[in-house]
């Protein structure tokens, strides 16, 4: 049986970009034409051959132009893992992906209402949320993708808030009870490279992520050093977060939400209440290595205030994001 390829090639696609400052998405359609363009499809010689030095020099520059991005777009990461998934028992398993939804759909419904600020970069013109669009489900976790981690923070509040609301028994009490005890999860923010194929992430900032969080043993929030040199660029250090109003904050926020007067942030107003964020504490780790790139990773905790309510009775309390244990990575 012999199979040839299609007389026709088909025209090549050019990546598309979703957003001005999104990463390239990359279809398998396209690159299969640019493979059909410039390579066999099959070479079954009883004896093979490589290319000649000419043909592979002729070849990688095409394939390079081809994956040649307009310029080095980086984005934040938000790993979330719910820790010793496995140890639950079977029923408790199979619940435990709806409550991880549960929780990030709420998480995201507050993101959207009180940091609209921030946030409204992540709705469609059609109202649909694109974090949950883009989102990488491991079912006891998942990957949020975020244009810098200003927004990852400001997310992970919200779910983390979201998770004291339950484990407290102030969020479907007797599902809580059902569990045994209170769901423990570990966070991570990276910062760094990413592209797409058919609509979906790729790239170092996953891969490190994902080293990361596997690696933490002690239910940290733990980033990587590109994460912690953001916000020294761009907040005069991660601590310095509880200091900050938002005018102070202008060149974080999107353009196009500048103007819109409806737009609001409860963590970064402009009045005398002061920020939601009370403490935060960063301590270096140690370098880890990943795929020959050498990182720092940094343990933080952040202690922030909320004030939830519900029939008009109000909750308020404060609680931690990750703890103070730097034994090491």
């Amino acid at each position: 049986m012999t199979t040839t390829p299609p007389k026709e090639a088909p025209v090549i696609r050019k990546p598309i970009i979703r957003k001005e400052d999104d990463v390239i998405n990359y279809s398998y359609d396209t690159l299969s034409s640019f493979l059909i363009n410039h390579d066999k499809e099959f070479a079954f010689d009883l004896i093979s051959q490589e290319p000649t030095d000419t043909e592979f020099e002729k070849f990688k520059k095409d394939l390079n132009n081809e994956l040649a991005e307009p310029k080095e777009i980086k984005k934040a990461v938000l790993g979330i893992d719910i820790y010793k998934y496995s140890k639950y028992d079977y029923n408790q398993q199979k619940i435990i992906p709806f409550i991880f939804s549960v929780l990030r759909i709420s998480a995201a419904q507050l993101f959207f209402d009180h940091e609209s600020v921030f946030s409204s970069h992540y709705k469609t013109d059609e109202d649909e949320n694109e974090l949950e669009k883009d989102l990488v489900n491991t079912g006891d976790g998942g990957y949020l993708f975020f244009k810098n981690p200003i927004d990852a923070i400001l997310f992970l509040s919200r779910f983390n808030t979201s998770l004291h609301l339950f484990n407290s028994y102030h969020l479907s009490p007797n599902l809580r009870k059902y569990l045994g005890g209170p769901l423990t999860v570990r966070y991570t923010i990276t910062y760094d490279r990413l592209y797409k194929i058919d609509s979906k992430y790729y790239g170092p900032a996953i891969i490190k992520n994902a080293r990361i969080i596997s690696k933490d043993k002690l239910n940290r929030f733990l980033i990587d050093d590109k994460t912690y040199e953001w916000f020294l660029l761009n907040t005069n250090g991660i601590e310095n977060l509880p200091n900050l109003r938002l005018e102070q904050m202008d060149h974080l926020i999107d353009p196009n939400s500048k103007n819109n007067k409806s737009l609001k942030s409860i963590y970064f107003s402009n009045d005398n209440e002061g920020s939601h964020f009370q403490h935060i504490f960063c301590q270096k780790l140690e370098k880890i290595s990943v795929k020959d790139d050498d990182f720092e990773v940094y343990n933080l905790m952040i202690q922030y205030f909320v004030n939830t309510s519900y029939n008009e009775k109000a909750v308020p309390f404060i609680t931690s994001i990750g703890n103070m244990n730097c034994n090491g990575i």
